[in-house]
């Protein structure tokens, strides 16, 4: 039996992390007992950001009272490379390295370029940042992007591993949904930031209409935003081509991706490789996307879909374009998509990956008795 403390968000905070865990950890074996440790914001009073200062104090302590009480094989992190998530899990590694703990894999979900660039710029945050990956047995990351930064770094290759995030299967086999050949849907799925590409993309599909092309564009997600784009949809009088649905889980879910005919990501946010991606994919989508983060590694041109060299609206309308006027590009790219990710990214195959790393990090020896 191996035991795992996982350190995750919230389940109640949508989100990539907490959507992969929901799907990879069901499918598991019973070698593997996964305890999880609740880190970031939570609902209620603490969850503020003036009082999560709070929240972290409580979430040291009760991990100190943890590494008391129970054992643990591995000791798994999921990280975004960012100031808060970094500087969290670097003090709950410090506490693991005063309770002489090891074993540690550290998950990189995210990863913002410029943050990455500050920490190696300057000596003592380097040598910081070096000192936490250093206690990791084992880093994984979503780009080999990432793996070549760390590698610069000095990180041994060994390492560090690349992987996917990944889709289930079993949601989107459960519903069946006709499409409607006549009209094409666009689908964007994300949370509702302004760096996801969200106006830019009504934009685009402002000059569509413009051009008289009939199309629907579906908006699913929340978020800080959201406000905004209704408003922008309203006054720019887009509301018979856009339609915003919230966000949404499981079977409506399933039905928003099943029952559209491409997928549509314009982001420049420091992303990992988001679960969307692959969702729509495994559900047959070709993906107009960016080269932001690992999606270049999943998301190949032209077998994939469309990659933008930018997010300018114009050049989002063109990819939209593409899609619509060439039926049987659109066809081929969709069987290569449902065949590739339910090859390489289905739920199933992603924990059994999973599960191979808990297990050879668990059979390693401890850094202090390594000669």
């Amino acid at each position: 039996m191996i035991r795992v403390l996982l350190f995750r968000p919230n389940a109640a905070v949508a989100g990539g992390v907490v959507n992969y865990y929901s799907i990879v950890l069901n499918k598991l074996s019973d070698d593997v007992r996964i305890e999880e440790f609740l880190v970031g914001r939570r609902a209620g009073l603490l969850g503020s950001a003036g009082l999560y200062p709070i929240q972290f104090i409580l979430d040291c302590l009760s991990l100190v009272f943890l590494l008391c009480t129970r054992k643990h094989d591995i000791y798994h992190f999921n990280p975004s490379l960012n100031r808060p998530s970094y500087v969290r899990d670097w003090v709950f590694v410090f506490i693991l390295r005063v309770f002489r703990k090891e074993r540690i894999i550290v998950f990189f979900r995210g990863w913002e370029q410029a943050y990455f660039e500050n920490l190696v710029s300057n000596r003592w945050k380097r040598k910081l940042f070096l000192w936490f990956l250093s206690r990791a047995s084992r880093i994984i990351v979503l780009a080999s992007i990432f793996q070549e930064d760390l590698k610069k770094l000095g990180v041994a290759p060994e390492k560090i591993e690349i992987t996917s995030t990944t889709f289930d299967g079993s949601m989107l086999a459960a519903v069946d949904v006709k499409k409607n050949n006549d009209v094409v849907t666009f689908l964007f799925m994300s949370r509702l930031i302004e760096n996801k590409g969200i106006f830019e993309l009504v934009e685009a599909a402002r000059i569509l209409k413009a051009e008289g092309q009939d199309f629907r564009l579906k908006i699913a997600g929340s978020g800080p935003c959201e406000g905004a784009i209704r408003d922008r949809v309203h006054d720019s009088e887009m509301a018979d081509k856009v339609h915003l649905t919230g966000y949404l889980r499981n079977k409506e879910k399933a039905q928003a991706i099943v029952s559209s005919d491409i997928f549509i990501l314009p982001t420049s946010h420091g992303e990992g490789c988001p679960n969307c991606i692959l969702e729509a994919m495994g559900a047959g989508l070709p993906v107009i996307s960016t080269r932001v983060g690992g999606i270049p590694d999943i998301v190949k041109e032209p077998q994939n879909g469309i990659l933008l060299a930018d997010v300018a609206p114009e050049k989002i309308a063109r990819a939209m374009r593409e899609y619509m006027d060439d039926t049987k590009l659109r066809t081929a790219v969709s069987e290569h998509n449902r065949e590739q990710s339910w090859r390489l990214y289905e739920s199933n195959k992603v924990a059994m990956y999973l599960e191979s790393v808990y297990t050879e990090v668990a059979a390693q020896r401890s850094i202090e008795k390594r000669p």
